[in-house]
C-alpha cells in the first residue's frame, strides 16, 4: 500500500501533508463507497453532502447572527444518517423542536464558542440532539473549531477504544484532531487545514481503507516532504508517543470496522467520567501505619508486664510495693489499648 499505512490510525499520526491532500480529493469516491455498503444511490448521498459542506455553511454565515432554522436542523440529522447509521426516529424527534426553539438554541451554541463543551450542551437541549449531531451543526457553522463526531474518525483517535458519545469524549477527540491540524499547519504555510477539514480526510481514508483499498495506490510515497521529515524526527517523542497505539496488541492491523452504538437521544448529555479514588490509598496506607502503632503498643505492654512481674519477684518481701506497681501497670496497658 502506498505511504505503507495499515490503518487508520496510523495515518491519523504520520501521514505527510501530500498524503493528508491527496486523501481528501478521494472524499466523493468515499461517499460513493459508502452509498453503495448501505444500498442507496450515490448520487442521493453526494447531493445532500454537497447541501452540508457547501451550502449550508454560507446560509449560516450570511445572517447577522449565526444559527439554524428548523428545516437546516432537520435536514443536517438525515445527512449524518445518511453516512452513519440510520435511525428514523431521530429525524422524527428532532422535527418536533419549534422553529423558535431551533433558533433561539442554535443562536446561544455558536455564542459559547469557542467553549465547545458548552455549545454542544446548549444544542443538546434541543429534542433529538446528542453530542455527535451537536458537533455536525457546529462543523457546519464553525469549521475552524469543531470536527464532526464521525465514528470511523473517532476509532482513529489513538486515545479511543470504545465509541462514547459524551461532552467528555468529544473534547478528548477535538483535542487529538487539533494536534494534527497544527502539525499540518505548521509545515503547510497557506494554513488551510483546520479541525473539519482534518475530519473529513480521516473519514475519506477510513472509508476507502476499508471497502476499496486499490484507491489508495496513488498516495504519495510516505516520506516524500523533507521538510516535514526533518519536523517529524524532531518531534520523534511526540510522534512515538502517539503511534505507539496504532496497532492492536496481537500485532494486526486496526481497521475501521467499528460497533456502531446508539446516540443518546434524549435532552440530557450524559458524561462518563472515569474518576481515580486516591482516598482507598490514603485509607490503606493509614490503615498500616495503625497496625504498626498497634504492634509496637503491645510489644511495650509486654515489656511492661516482664519489668512488673521482675519486681514483684524480687520484692517478695515488701507485699505493699508490689501492690502499687501492680496497679500502675495495668493503668499503662489500659492506656496503650
Amino acid at each position: 500500500m502506498a505511504g505503507g499505512y495499515k490503518d487508520t490510525r496510523t495515518f491519523f499520526t504520520k501521514g505527510t501533508v501530500a498524503e493528508w491532500e491527496h486523501i481528501l480529493t478521494l472524499y466523493k469516491e468515499a461517499l460513493r463507497l459508502k452509498a453503495q455498503q448501505k444500498n442507496k444511490k450515490p448520487e442521493e448521498l453526494i447531493k445532500l453532502d454537497t447541501w452540508f459542506q457547501e451550502e449550508l455553511p454560507k446560509l449560516i454565515h450570511s445572517r447577522k447572527e449565526r444559527h439554524l432554522t428548523h428545516d437546516e436542523i432537520v435536514q443536517t440529522m438525515k445527512w449524518k444518517l445518511a453516512r452513519g447509521k440510520w435511525r428514523p426516529r431521530l429525524t422524527d424527534l428532532v422535527r418536533i423542536n419549534t422553529p423558535l426553539a431551533v433558533m433561539q438554541v442554535s443562536k446561544k451554541a455558536f455564542r459559547k464558542l469557542p467553549n465547545l463543551a458548552s455549545a454542544v450542551r446548549a444544542l443538546s437541549s434541543l429534542k433529538g440532539i446528542g453530542p455527535a449531531t451537536a458537533s455536525a451543526i457546529l462543523a457546519a457553522g464553525a469549521p475552524d473549531l469543531a470536527p464532526f463526531m464521525a465514528d470511523e474518525c473517532l476509532m482513529a483517535i489513538p486515545e479511543c477504544q470504545a465509541i462514547d458519545y459524551t461532552v467528555n469524549e468529544y473534547l478528548i477527540y477535538s483535542d487529538q484532531i487539533q494536534v494534527v491540524v497544527e502539525r499540518l499547519n505548521s509545515i503547510d504555510k497557506t494554513g488551510s487545514w483546520n479541525p473539519h477539514r482534518v475530519e473529513k480526510a480521516l473519514w475519506t481514508f477510513c472509508i476507502i481503507n476499508e471497502f476499496d483499498p486499490s484507491l489508495l495506490g496513488g498516495m504519495p510515497r510516505n516520506g516524500a516532504d523533507d521538510d516535514e521529515d526533518s519536523l517529524l524526527t524532531a518531534e520523534n517523542g511526540k510522534s512515538d508517543t502517539l503511534g505507539d497505539n496504532s496497532n492492536s496488541a496481537d500485532g494486526h492491523s486496526i481497521d475501521c470496522k467499528v460497533d456502531k452504538e446508539t446516540e443518546n437521544d434524549a435532552n440530557d448529555v450524559g458524561i462518563a467520567d472515569v474518576e481515580s479514588h486516591p482516598e482507598e490509598e490514603d485509607e490503606e496506607a493509614a490503615a498500616k501505619v495503625s497496625d504498626d502503632q498497634e504492634s509496637s503498643n503491645v510489644s511495650s505492654v509486654a515489656s511492661k508486664d516482664a519489668a512488673d512481674n521482675a519486681i514483684v519477684d524480687d520484692r517478695k518481701d515488701q507485699p505493699d510495693e508490689a501492690d502499687e506497681v501492680e496497679p500502675a501497670s495495668k493503668k499503662a496497658k489500659v492506656d496503650a489499648e
